[in-house]
């Protein structure tokens, strides 16, 4: 099952958060392929191992399932702030990235929070991508994050879902 966040439509509740099974928007093949190999990659992993895991185990499981699939992966990037034109190295880390181009944060909570999407949003944002995705490992959903979402909501993207 894949939740899109998404304030514009009919929406239920899931772990506080208002999701939708929406159309998520356009994008290339190759974002669209690596974004779907990741959802099977972490359903796979979830099916195998079940929930519990150390948050720092999934990533290693995912990238060993995307590797099989043919994506090209890599954990723990990581992510400098560029800050008036200053490179910062603040220790900021993507969980994994698939091909460049979906960012992949796992949380090993009961639930997700306003951060955890905030922090999704702001890694997609510095590394100018348009797709991520969040996959709270208790659950066998992952939840789509985008910034062509995050714009149509308004400026944060997260707050007019709640």
């Amino acid at each position: 099952m894949i939740w899109t966040l998404n304030a514009h439509s009919d929406t239920c509740q899931t772990g506080g958060i208002d999701v939708s099974m929406a159309t998520a928007p356009k994008r290339t093949s190759v974002t669209q392929g690596a974004s779907n190999a990741v959802i099977t990659a972490a359903m796979k992993v979830h099916t195998e191992l079940g929930p519990g895991l150390l948050e720092s185990a999934n990533p290693a499981c995912l990238q060993v399932e995307l590797g099989i699939a043919g994506v090209r992966s890599a954990t723990q990037v990581g992510l400098p702030l560029v800050y008036c034109p200053v490179k910062l190295e603040l220790g900021y880390r993507i969980d994994l990235l698939a091909e460049d181009l979906v960012v992949v944060e796992i949380k090993s909570v009961e639930a997700l929070s306003f951060v955890d999407h905030a922090l999704i949003l702001s890694y997609l944002r510095v590394r100018d991508l348009k797709v991520g995705r969040l996959c709270p490992s208790s659950l066998p959903i992952v939840l789509e994050v985008t910034t062509e979402l995050a714009a149509a909501e308004g400026d944060d993207g997260i707050a007019s879902a709640y």
